[in-house]
C-alpha cells in the first residue's frame, strides 16, 4: 500500500479549503475583460463541430482531441458557447488542480503537512495558473491530469516497500490503473506531455536498477498506456507530421538560446506574462528570482559541515526509513526528473524544430507543479532548521515570491492583451447591421469561433444571422469562388480579412468582389462596407442588388465636380436594406478626398451614412472615374420621405468642400451636401429581433410616425 497521509490536529483541513477558495475567487475575476484570441477561437470552433468531426480537424492540428471533446460536451450541455460558458470550463479545471496539488504533496510528503499548503499558497496566487485557468485553451487540463499521473506513479513506486518485519507490499491496483487512465487522458490532451511519462520512466530505471522486478507494474502500465494511445497514433501521425513541417516554416522562429529559454521560462513561471509593451523585465519577475536564489541557496547552505548540526539532533521529516528508494531524498529526485528532463527535451528540440511564439512557455505548464514543490520544500526545510535566520530567510523568501505574483496578478487583470484581435466591435456591427440570409465568409477556422461564441448562431435555438461560413479551401479556386457567388444570391456578405499573415487569399476575394463576381442582368455587386478595426483587420461588406441608373447632374466642390449620380431605388426597407449609389466624377484635383452619403430627412437629421477614401476608390468594371457604392438603411429609421446627400472632403479631415451652383429644392438650402436623389423608406412588414435594434444614435426629442414614438436609431458610425 502506499504511504498513509499523515494529519495532525495542528494542520487540519480548513486551511487548504481556504487556500481553495481564495484560488478560485481570483480565477473567477473579470471572467469577460479579456477578448478571445486566435486559439482560442480555434478552440471553440473544434468543440462545437460534431465530435467526429472534432476528430478528424484537430489529427491534422498540433493538439490531440481530449480537451476539445470534453469542451464539447460541457458546451452542449450549457446549450451555449459564449465565453462565459467556455471560460468557465477552465476556471473549473484551474479549481480542480488546486486540491490536487496540495494532494500530490501530501503524497510526496505525507508526513509535512505543511510543506503542502506552501505549495498550494504558491499556486493559488500563480499568475500563470490563473492566466490558463481563465484562457480556453488545453494546458491547464494538461497540467491537472500531469499531476494525478506523477501522484499514482509515486504510490505505484512507493508501494512496494518493506514492512518492519520484511514482509513485501504491494503497490494498490486501483493506482494502477488510475495511473493507466490519467497518463492516457494526458497524452490525449497535448502532445508535449509525453515528456512526463518519460521521466516517470527514466528516473524508475535508474532507482530500481538493482530492483528490475519493482519495474514490472510500472512497465505493464507503460504498455496499456501505448496500446491505450496507439490508435491515434495511426491515425494522427501522417496528417500531423506534413503540418508541423509546414508550420515551422511559415512562422520562421529563431530557435531562443539556453539562457533565454531559462529565463523566459522562470519569468512565466514566477511572475507570469509581462504587459505586451513591456521591453524589459519589471520588478516582479526580478524580486521572484531573488527569492527563489535566496531560499535554494539558504537550503544548499544546511548541507554543509557547518549547518549539519541541528538536523543531526533533530530527525528531519525528510527521512522515509521505510522507502525503497535509497538517499531518503526520492521525492526531490523525482520532481527534478519531472521538471529538467521536460525542459532539457524540450529546449532541444527548439534548437532543432524552432516554435517558439508569443507565450510559448505554456507547452510546459505541466512541470509547474514541481518548480513550485521544490520550492516549497526548499522553504519548508528552512523552517524545520529550526534557526532564527532560516526563519528570516523564510519569512523573506516567500514574501519576495507572493509580490511577484501579485505583480503579474495584478498585470493580467489590468492590462488589456489581443486589442488587435478583438472581434467584439466587429461581430456586433454585423449581427445589428446583418439579416437572417446574410453570411459571414471566414478564412480562418478561428473567425468561425468567434462568430460562435459572441454571436447567437449556435446552440442557443435562435434563427438570426449572419452565418458564418469557412471558406472550402486556403487557397483561391473554383470552391471558394462558388461559396461567394452562393451567399451572394442569398443575402448580404461579410469578409473580415486578417492581413497580418499575407492576405493572399483576403486579396483574391476581394478582388474577386470588387470587379469579377458575376449578377444577373439589371443587377451588380456594391459594396457597402470598408472599415478597419485594427491594423490587421480589415471588414468589408457586399450585396447583390439592382443597378443604379446615372442621370446628369452638376455639382462643383471645388476640389472635384460631380456631373453623374443616381440611385437604384426611390423605395427601401428600414431592414439593413442597401440601396446602390453610382457617382460619376471629373476634374479630381487631390487623391486624397473623402465622400460622405448620407441619408437626411426634411429637417436634415442624419439617420444613415456611408463614408469612403478614397474618391474613384469603387469604380464599376472599366469605368475610372466612377463609384458605384452601397448605402445601407439601418433598423429604427422612421417611415417617410428621405434625401440622399453626397458631399466631399479632404481624407482625414471632418469638414467639408462647399457644394456650388446646386439649386435650392423645396425651401432646403444646403452648403456641403448635395442632393442625388430621394427615397421612401417603409416600416418592416415583421417586427425586427432586438438584436438588430440597439440604439447608437438617441434624438433630441421623438419622432412620431404611424403611432410608434422613435427613440433613435441604431443607424452608423462614419469614423471609417
Amino acid at each position: 500500500m502506499p504511504t498513509r497521509l499523515v494529519t495532525s490536529p495542528a494542520h487540519k483541513l480548513w486551511l487548504p479549503i481556504l487556500l481553495c477558495m481564495i484560488g478560485v475567487g481570483l480565477r473567477l475575476l473579470r471572467l469577460g475583460w479579456q477578448p478571445l484570441w486566435w486559439d482560442e477561437g480555434y478552440s471553440v470552433y473544434f468543440a462545437t463541430e460534431s465530435l467526429a468531426a472534432m476528430a478528424r480537424l484537430t489529427a491534422q492540428d498540433i493538439h490531440p482531441p481530449l480537451y476539445y471533446a470534453l469542451l464539447h460536451l460541457w458546451l452542449t450541455a450549457f446549450g451555449s458557447a459564449s465565453p462565459l460558458f467556455v471560460r468557465a470550463f477552465s476556471v473549473l479545471i484551474g479549481l480542480l488542480s488546486l486540491p490536487v496539488l496540495w494532494w500530490l504533496a501530501r503524497v510526496f510528503y505525507p508526513s509535512r503537512p505543511r510543506l503542502a499548503l506552501w505549495a498550494l499558497l504558491l499556486l493559488a496566487f500563480s499568475p500563470i495558473h490563473i492566466f490558463y485557468s481563465q484562457e480556453v485553451r488545453m494546458y491547464g487540463l494538461e497540467m491537472l491530469l500531469g499531476m494525478v499521473s506523477t501522484g499514482l506513479f509515486w504510490q505505484i513506486a512507493d508501494g512496494g516497500r518493506r514492512t518492519a518485519d520484511g514482509r513485501q507490499r504491494t503497490a494498490d491496483p486501483g493506482s494502477w490503473v488510475g495511473y493507466v487512465v490519467a497518463t492516457a487522458a494526458l497524452l490525449y490532451t497535448e502532445y508535449y506531455a509525453v515528456l512526463l511519462p518519460l521521466s516517470h520512466g527514466l528516473w524508475a530505471l535508474w532507482h530500481f536498477r538493482r530492483q528490475m522486478r519493482r519495474l514490472l507494474p510500472l512497465l505493464a502500465g507503460w504498455i496499456a498506456v501505448a496500446l491505450a494511445y496507439l490508435p491515434w497514433l495511426l491515425y494522427a501521425v501522417p496528417q500531423l507530421i506534413p503540418y508541423v513541417s509546414q508550420k515551422i516554416v511559415a512562422d520562421a522562429d529563431r530557435p531562443l538560446t539556453l539562457f533565454v529559454y531559462t529565463l523566459r521560462h522562470l519569468t512565466a513561471f514566477t511572475a507570469g506574462y509581462s504587459a505586451p509593451e513591456v521591453v524589459r523585465l519589471p520588478i516582479g519577475p526580478w524580486l521572484a528570482f531573488f527569492s527563489i536564489l535566496l531560499i535554494l541557496d539558504s537550503r544548499l547552505a544546511l548541507s554543509l559541515p557547518v549547518f549539519r548540526f541541528p538536523f543531526t539532533v533533530r530527525r528531519s521529516p525528510i527521512s522515509n526509513p521505510q522507502s525503497p528508494i535509497p538517499n531518503l531524498q526520492s521525492p526531490i529526485s523525482n520532481l527534478l526528473f519531472s521538471l529538467l528532463l521536460p525542459f532539457a527535451v524540450s529546449f532541444a528540440l527548439n534548437l532543432r524544430l524552432p516554435f517558439f511564439p508569443q507565450g510559448g512557455e505554456r507547452v510546459l505548464l505541466f512541470v509547474l507543479p514541481y518548480f513550485l514543490l521544490l520550492i516549497a520544500t526548499a522553504a519548508d526545510d528552512l523552517l524545520l532548521a529550526g534557526r532564527r535566520w532560516t526563519r528570516g530567510v523564510f519569512a523573506v523568501g516567500l514574501s519576495g515570491l507572493l509580490v511577484g505574483a501579485a505583480t503579474g496578478v495584478w498585470t493580467f487583470y489590468t492590462v488589456p492583451r489581443y486589442t488587435d484581435n478583438d472581434y467584439r466591435p466587429l461581430i456586433r456591427q454585423t449581427i445589428q447591421q446583418g439579416s437572417d440570409t446574410d453570411t459571414v465568409l471566414a478564412v480562418f477556422p478561428w473567425q468561425v469561433g468567434y462568430w460562435r461564441a459572441y454571436a447567437p448562431v449556435w446552440g442557443r435555438g435562435e434563427l438570426h444571422g449572419p452565418w458564418p461560413l469557412l471558406a472550402p479551401s486556403p487557397a483561391w479556386g473554383a470552391d471558394v469562388q462558388t461559396a461567394i457567388d452562393s451567399a451572394l444570391e442569398t443575402g448580404k456578405l461579410w469578409f473580415p480579412a486578417h492581413l497580418s499573415l499575407g492576405g493572399v487569399l483576403e486579396g483574391e476575394v476581394e478582388e474577386y468582389l470588387r470587379t469579377a463576381a458575376p449578377s444577373p442582368a439589371g443587377q451588380v455587386t456594391v459594396n457597402f462596407e470598408n472599415r478597419w478595426y485594427s491594423p490587421s483587420t480589415r471588414l468589408s461588406g457586399w450585396a447583390r442588388t439592382r443597378k443604379a441608373y446615372e442621370s446628369e447632374i452638376a455639382v462643383d466642390f471645388s476640389a472635384v465636380q460631380l456631373y453623374w449620380a443616381g440611385l437604384n431605388t426611390n423605395k427601401a426597407t428600414s431592414t439593413n436594406d442597401v440601396i446602390a449609389v453610382v457617382l460619376g466624377w471629373a476634374r479630381v484635383t487631390s487623391p486624397d478626398l473623402r465622400v460622405t452619403l448620407r441619408l437626411q430627412d426634411e429637417q436634415r437629421r442624419v439617420w444613415a451614412q456611408r463614408d469612403y477614401t478614397p474618391l474613384g476608390s469603387w469604380p464599376p468594371t472599366g469605368a475610372p472615374g466612377w463609384d458605384q457604392v452601397g448605402l445601407l438603411i439601418p433598423p429604427g429609421v422612421p417611415p417617410g420621405f428621405y434625401r440622399v446627400m453626397v458631399g466631399v472632403g479632404p481624407a482625414g479631415e471632418e469638414w467639408l468642400f462647399k457644394a456650388k451652383d446646386f439649386p435650392e429644392t423645396s425651401g432646403v438650402a444646403t452648403s456641403d451636401v448635395a442632393e442625388i436623389g430621394s427615397v421612401q423608406i417603409d416600416s418592416p412588414t415583421e417586427p425586427l429581433p432586438n438584436l438588430r435594434l440597439p440604439m447608437q444614435m438617441t434624438l433630441d426629442e421623438p419622432v412620431t410616425r404611424e403611432g410608434i414614438d422613435f427613440l433613435g436609431a441604431s443607424g452608423f458610425d462614419p469614423v471609417l
